[in-house]
């Protein structure tokens, strides 16, 4: 009676729901979330309810973040830590179903022991949900993400944000994106520990079949410094000999600049758009260089230019 009212509040006299054939008559539980709750919201609360009678075992915050994406409409659900992922996995994906606009979860530090899993499922079962946010993560368990097991018809996108994973957890995690069976569209590592090894094994990965779609990739605001521009400029002809439809290309802002080469990003097919933030562009670019009509946006915010590199620049994209 308590939900049933909560569903139609802004209904006038609203019927009681009769009571058939009941040996004894049911008693009403007050329900504890009155105010402002949304349909997702209460879906996900009516499905816990069927195994857990107790409602107070539901999580206050994760029914106050159902309430935010009810109001706000948009694609992108946002989870933090402060919520709570239950064992049943079922009942926090089922209410995500009819979110007709939902492509987009972000977490933030949410689950980190069990949050590769959800996202396994997440893509078994929601397969418009194709774009993972990771945010704030110190460990994470990559072997639960099972890609190898996975069949979808829309490529995948990763990002990580502000994540330090020990080195044998990020490679698991490249590992699991080179035995993908889905395809990838994009991989950002933004404010992600890399490193010599790390940056090998990234180049390895990235000949592998799933990233031969890969259409976005980004290492944004590195914060180490134990590597060398030799493994970046290896890392562009890898990326330019195997994922041809890449058209979004940023290296920006890293907290050790290296000095850049307009002739890396050359013989790109599909390539529209370079960013390269923060870096050296002392060189001078020679005028047999020709840079793609494809590309509608470059962007060399904080570079470091010599009135000769820039005035070559400015001569070859006249």
């Amino acid at each position: 009676q308590s939900m049933h009212r909560l569903l139609f509040k802004d209904t006038k006299n609203l019927p009681e729901i009769p009571e058939v054939n009941f040996p004894n008559r049911i008693k009403e539980v007050p329900y504890p979330y009155e105010h402002d709750i949304s349909v997702l919201s209460l879906h996900y609360i009516t499905l816990y309810s069927r195994i857990h009678v107790a409602s107070s075992r539901i999580d206050q915050n994760l029914i106050e973040t159902f309430n935010k994406y009810s109001k706000s409409c948009c694609d992108t659900l946002v989870i933090d830590s402060q919520c709570i992922l239950l064992d049943e996995f079922k009942y926090f994906i089922a209410p995500l179903v009819f979110l007709r606009d939902l492509t987009k979860i972000h977490f933030k530090n949410f689950a980190p022991y069990c949050v590769c899993n959800l996202i396994h499922f997440m893509v078994k079962t929601i397969p418009r949900v194709t774009i993972f946010i990771l945010e704030g993560y110190n460990a994470i368990v990559p072997e639960q993400l099972r890609l190898d097991r996975l069949e979808s018809n829309l490529p995948l996108s990763f990002i990580f944000k502000n994540c330090s994973l020990p080195g044998k957890t990020t490679q698991q995690l490249f590992l699991q994106f080179k035995q993908s069976n889905v395809e990838l569209q994009r991989l950002s590592l933004i404010d992600f520990k890399m490193s010599t090894k790390r940056f090998r094994l990234l180049g390895e990965v990235i000949q592998s079949r799933p990233f031969r779609t890969m259409e976005i990739f980004e290492l944004n605001e590195l914060p180490s410094t134990k590597f060398h521009e030799t493994h970046i400029i290896q890392l562009l002809t890898l990326l330019r000999h195997h994922c041809r439809f890449l058209s979004r290309l940023a290296i920006s802002n890293w907290s050790k600049p290296i000095t850049v080469y307009m002739e890396n990003f050359q013989n790109f097919g599909f390539l529209n758009e370079i960013e390269i933030d923060g870096h050296t562009m002392t060189h001078i670019i020679p005028e047999s260089l020709i840079i793609s009509k494809r590309i509608n946006r470059m962007n060399f915010s904080k570079c470091v230019f010599t009135f000769d590199s820039l005035k070559s620049l400015f001569l070859n994209l006249s």
